[in-house]
């Protein structure tokens, strides 16, 4: 059988898990130096250090691509 990253497709489920969830905080450390996302967290009110793991995305504010356009319009 052919791999990509053997070592991360052959991880186990809790292990697949945290590493998602090392890839989602990264991501959340960045999207928190972001203007935009700084105001749509603070309107829908989780703070970007609450984010732990895939758990917490439904905490999250749903962002669109015309909020995304609107922001950079402005």
């Amino acid at each position: 059988m052919s791999f990509y990253d053997q070592r991360v497709e052959t991880l186990d489920r809790d292990q697949l898990r945290e590493l998602q969830d090392q890839k989602l905080r990264l991501l959340i450390e960045e999207l928190a130096k972001n203007e935009f996302y700084q105001r749509r967290f603070r309107a829908a009110g989780p703070n970007f250090n609450q984010i732990r793991g895939a758990d917490d995305l439904r905490t999250l504010p749903f962002t669109t691509k015309s909020q995304l356009v609107e922001d950079q319009e402005v």
